[in-house]
């Protein structure tokens, strides 16, 4: 069954494999948002690069099906959105 803290877990699972495989900093104490957003510092620094992060319509299928499954995800999805665009400078988004 979905719960709100089983999309945090897959965040963070996803964070965790990108750190190792990017030889990144972890710090599990951190919220999975917080996490993936110094993750993103983190690599922008190691690399002296630009990270691009491509998103691929995460709020269609969360907002064309109003269950409350569908609302916690998009608050998520949103909640990381801010807490990337207020941590992370020369933010970008790109929109077709």
């Amino acid at each position: 069954m979905f719960t709100k803290g089983s999309l945090h877990d897959v965040i963070n699972w996803n964070t965790r494999n990108n750190e190792d495989d990017l030889q990144c900093e972890s710090n599990e104490q951190l919220s999975s948002i917080e996490r993936f957003a110094v993750l993103i510092k983190s690599i922008a620094t190691k690399y002296n690069k630009r990270v691009v992060i491509l998103i691929d319509e995460y709020d269609k299928p969360v907002l064309i099906l109003p269950t409350p499954k569908c609302r916690i995800m998009h608050g998520i999805c949103l909640k990381g959105y801010m807490n990337i665009s207020n941590t992370t400078t020369n933010l970008h988004f790109l929109a077709e």
